[in-house]
């Protein structure tokens, strides 16, 4: 029950007991002259003493409900004030008394789901404590490994080089077997060493990325290229036509496509077929799979397979030692690419790992520039802005005006090609930033007699997502249309 409630529910009650003492008052009045007229007044004086009695009896009952009620309303504005949960005091009558009960069961309930809220918290606030312990730890294990174990890991390399070369002398041939046992341990120490720094780089998004629109289908024949020369199995290539454009950093897809086929031929019996294959997967990704013919994982193993530091013994595998960090590697790389990455298998009948790749659309490239433009922004102002250039009425137009805006804009500006006659450039900035860089543009296409329009939209007064920004911007092409022709 609130606070108004009660109180209404006072004035109720204070005017009741006013009209009962109102009406008493004149009762007894009338009642009184009556009773000098009539002979049987005196037994209506009497039945008149009787309802004043009752009356009495009932005022002092509502004075204590009132009471009550007052203690009830000063305990609820207690807690409003102090923003803390009181127990109310116990009420002697019914209705009363299961309004209060009600109330402390409330209370009760609400401290004790806030004990346990606080509890959880404590142990959030402890795991967390732990976890950052352990990215210490981890932290210092990996400088630990850079720099203390790369350095002699290069000179026993480069010393076993000179062995195998015979640089300090003739070496028999059991000599020469033990130097390549060693030379292949110290290569397999060394891509261990390369593949958790490169983890641990990647994890924290310390290595960037540098992705741009480029031919997948290109990388994968030079990797199938590559591993057809060293490999004992036979590689198939199975491609989908020409496959378009994806939006990637080539040489962190390289070393996705090294790492899934060094998995494919480790597993795969020799002589056997990896298959390589690249489709379109739906109007925004495509998807590049490997396939070999090894001895497949059960679902419990493929549940394991892109963990790090976790490796999926297959013990009918002719090589399936591995260090555990390949696959975990992958994973960061397709996931900070906006792809998925997944692996399905049977028991004996291998292995698919397939990944997925965004296409270099107009549309994603769109929404990835607002998206870097957006994390840039929460290190400034908090905003950033579109702008729109047209050239509709004259498409040839736009590609000049393209290198005239580039000189004018800053270096961090993202320029996308929407279609022929839409270019838009997204710029990290506030709404009076982008209405003079607006009005800056205007007059340099101006000067240049390029007949281009301008309409700009601003994040997030105008829309929360790149979709609501373009259609906004283009709204005010058709709002502005003279105004925003250079002429």
């Amino acid at each position: 029950m609130s606070v108004k409630r009660l109180q209404r529910l006072e004035i109720l009650l204070a005017g009741l007991v006013t009209v009962a003492i109102f009406a008493g008052a004149v009762s007894t009045w009338w009642l009184w002259d009556v009773s000098r007229r009539v002979p049987y007044g005196v037994w209506v004086a009497a039945s008149l003493m009787i309802s004043l009695m009752v009356t009495s009896a009932g005022l002092v009952v509502l004075s204590r409900v009132l009471g009550q009620l007052r203690r009830l309303e000063s305990a609820i504005r207690q807690m409003h004030a102090t923003n803390r949960l009181l127990t109310i005091p116990d009420a002697n009558y019914p209705n009363v008394k299961d309004v209060v009960l009600a109330l402390n069961d409330l209370v009760a309930a609400i401290e004790s789901r806030q004990q346990r809220q606080h509890e959880r918290l404590v142990e959030l606030e402890q795991a967390k404590a732990v976890f950052d312990q352990l990215q210490e730890y981890q932290e210092g294990f990996l400088e630990t490994i850079n720099h203390q174990v790369r350095t002699p890991l290069t000179s026993i390399t480069e010393g076993i080089e000179l062995l195998r070369d015979g640089a300090v002398g003739t070496i028999s041939h059991e000599q020469g077997d033990i130097i390549h046992m060693l030379d292949q341990n110290a290569q397999r120490l060394e891509q261990l060493v390369e593949e958790a720094l490169d983890l641990s780089l990647m994890t924290s998004g310390r290595r960037p990325l540098y992705r741009k629109p480029d031919n997948v289908q290109e990388l994968l024949r030079q990797v199938v290229a590559a591993w057809a020369t060293t490999s004992q199995q036979r590689i198939v290539t199975e491609f989908s036509a020409e496959l378009p454009l994806v939006y990637m950093d080539s040489s962190a897809i390289r070393d996705v496509m090294d790492h899934v086929m060094r998995n494919a031929l480790r597993h795969a019996p020799e002589r056997s077929q990896i298959t390589v294959g690249a489709r379109g997967s739906n109007e925004t990704a495509i998807e590049i799979w490997v396939q070999d013919q090894g001895p497949g994982m059960s679902s419990e193993q493929l549940a394991k397979l892109f963990l790090p530091f976790v490796h999926v013994h297959t013990p009918y595998a002719p090589g399936s030692q591995g260090s555990g960090l390949g696959l975990a590697l992958c994973r960061q790389i397709i996931e900070r690419h906006h792809g998925t990455i997944h692996a399905t298998s049977q028991p004996g009948h291998g292995m698919v790992v397939a990944f997925t790749l965004p296409l270099a659309s107009p549309a994603f490239l769109f929404a990835e520039a607002c998206r870097d433009a957006r994390e840039d922004a929460e290190y400034g102002r908090g905003r950033y802005g579109v702008v729109l250039a047209t050239g509709a009425d004259d498409p040839g137009s736009l590609a000049e005006a393209e290198r005239a805006l580039r000189e004018h804009t800053h270096e961090g500006d993202r320029f996308v090609w929407l279609s022929p006659d839409l270019l838009a450039i997204v710029a990290v900035t506030d709404r009076l930033g982008l209405e003079a860089m607006t009005r800056r543009l205007r007059d340099v296409l101006g000067q240049a007699h390029l007949n281009v329009r301008l309409a700009s939209a601003i994040f997030p007064e105008d829309g929360e997502s790149p979709a609501r920004l373009l259609e906004i911007a283009r709204s005010r092409f058709h709002e502005n249309g003279q105004g925003a022709r250079n002429e």
